[in-house]
């Protein structure tokens, strides 16, 4: 209980940072940084035999700590939701005009489309603690990281089939 009320707190804490604190924006290799993230989440990519693969992402200005932790929950959110088969995660990027829209794809049990919104709010969970642990607040912070950097976030699925986490990074230059 003790355990479970410290992690609901440092979740809080982090949810608050998310969209109003956070550091400078700097050039932020985007393919460096998801390599980075998925190799510190090594132990859980082989406990779980996921395979990761990603396409040509860009240098953008971004907070990386922020990006980083963005990215870290929608990796652990596909480990955590597998099917009966190994997690296949493939995050890519494409350039629009006003922004970069990243995709973060899984091969997971997916969700149903009545939950797309209610996921990105805080303690808003689909599952039992006792199915899947969590604090039911991981992806609010992603919604508030994405804001921050003038983007929006939103969910694609087929229950069953995986899911499709689409965001975008605004375009814009350091002072």
């Amino acid at each position: 209980s003790s355990n479970r009320l410290q992690t609901m707190v440092d979740d809080i804490l982090e949810y608050s940072r998310g969209g109003t604190h956070g550091a400078d924006f700097d050039l932020v290799d985007f393919g460096e940084l998801a390599d980075s993230t998925v190799s510190n989440m090594d132990k859980s990519f082989k406990e779980k035999h996921a395979i990761f693969k990603r396409g040509e992402l860009p240098v953008l200005p971004a907070d990386s700590r922020q990006i980083k932790q963005l990215l870290q929950n929608l990796f652990s959110n596909a480990l955590k939701f597998h099917s009966d088969k190994p997690p296949r995660i493939l995050l890519t990027a494409r350039e629009k005009p006003e922004h970069w829209e990243f995709a973060v794809q899984d091969n997971g049990i997916g969700l149903e489309k009545k939950d797309r919104k209610r996921i990105f709010d805080m303690f808003q969970r689909l599952h039992s603690k006792d199915e899947y642990p969590g604090t039911g607040i991981g992806l609010a912070i992603c919604r508030s990281i994405v804001e921050r950097h003038g983007g929006t976030i939103r969910v694609k699925s087929i229950p069953g089939k995986g899911l499709i986490f689409a965001f975008t990074i605004r375009k814009k230059t350091l002072p």
